[in-house]
């Protein structure tokens, strides 16, 4: 069985995570790959082998497109996304005791390109898993939102957000609040964080670098949350992706420039926030890609994986690249280990 693994879905997804163990799981491209992260500094990164092979995802028929997931009621759970023709509510869960992926309740509204965040606490009031605007029928952005359930294992309504949201990126803060970043708005860069305690939304800022959709975004190990790459200017002659880094203080309520990450900019990147083991505060940087509606023909994806030191405020490229590139991927962090049976 994978151990502590962080499971990177080959479904397209735009996504944060935030490890609860020492391995992930990346998803993309229907080829699952499970990597485990290093214990002591003298370790690396590497892929790990389970037992027994993962099961593809049942509709992922080649690139299925910016699906949500998480890691809840102990189970990956992934819901919806877009084949190039038709968008998906399905939602499917798998863990090493169901052995394979099985169906859950379907979303009450299709969508893909969504923001997605688990909030709640499993030993208080439950557990719930948001999901927030995104795309619908491949052409119409929604501002409704739904929340799973974990403990009835039922969907129902959310908050309307505070205007229609393409491409998203959500981090949790605490148990009862999650900041929503950036988004299609038209050229706005605002960002706002929602209190499940006083069902609110509160403006919190512009972006600094103006705005950013389909970006990475991570909940850090000291409560900050880092903001990178993503698609700005959407639809004008200044179009481009993004290399730039901002970090948001939810004690100050401030954002802040950090360092750009090494190479060149990219949207569909995932970042992931570590919490255990030797990179514990650090923060990964996975895959993303530079579209053809940038470079003028051609689509670059990317295999490449960085870490952001925190201690010393600067990106390392590891040696380690995913098997396959990946862009609009999902990484989902998971309490199993690959090196257990």
């Amino acid at each position: 069985m994978f151990r502590g693994s962080l499971l990177l879905l080959g479904l397209l997804a735009f996504s944060s995570a935030h490890l609860d163990s020492t391995s992930v799981l990346l998803i993309g491209l229907n080829q699952l790959e499970p990597v485990d992260l290093p214990d002591t500094e003298d370790d690396t990164i590497s892929e790990c082998q389970p037992t027994e092979p993962i099961p593809e995802y049942p509709i992922a028929a080649g690139k299925l497109f910016a699906p949500a997931s998480t890691f809840i009621n102990g189970m990956v759970m992934v819901c919806g996304g877009f084949d190039g023709v038709n968008n998906y509510g399905d939602c499917f869960g798998i863990s090493p005791e169901l052995g394979d992926w099985t169906p859950l309740p379907p979303m009450m509204q299709s969508v893909f390109r969504a923001g997605f965040s688990k909030f709640g606490n499993p030993e208080e009031e439950g557990e719930f898993f948001w999901v927030a605007g995104g795309t619908t029928n491949g052409v119409d952005v929604v501002s409704t939102s739904q929340i799973y359930d974990a403990g009835t294992m039922s969907w129902f309504p959310g908050p309307e957000l505070p205007l229609p949201l393409d491409g998203s990126c959500m981090a949790k803060l605490d148990d009862t609040h999650t900041l929503v970043t950036g988004g299609e708005q038209a050229g706005g860069a605002a960002n706002w964080i929602y209190s499940f305690y006083d069902y609110k939304f509160t403006p919190v800022g512009d972006f600094v670098g103006g705005n950013r959709f389909v970006h990475g975004c991570a909940s850090m190990a000291d409560g900050r949350v880092m903001v990178a790459g993503g698609y700005q200017a959407i639809n004008t002659p200044e179009a481009t992706v993004l290399n730039t880094v901002e970090i948001f203080d939810p004690v100050t309520v401030t954002w802040s420039e950090g360092p750009a990450f090494p190479g060149d900019g990219r949207d569909g990147l995932v970042l992931v926030g570590v919490t255990t083991g030797a990179w514990a505060g650090d923060v990964l940087l996975l895959g993303g890609h530079i579209p053809d509606s940038i470079t003028g023909g051609d689509w670059i994806e990317s295999d490449e994986v960085a870490r952001y030191k925190t201690a010393e405020n600067e990106w390392e490229v590891l040696d380690y690249k995913m098997k396959i590139p990946r862009e609009h991927f999902s990484v989902v962090s998971t309490p199993y280990h690959c090196d257990e049976d």
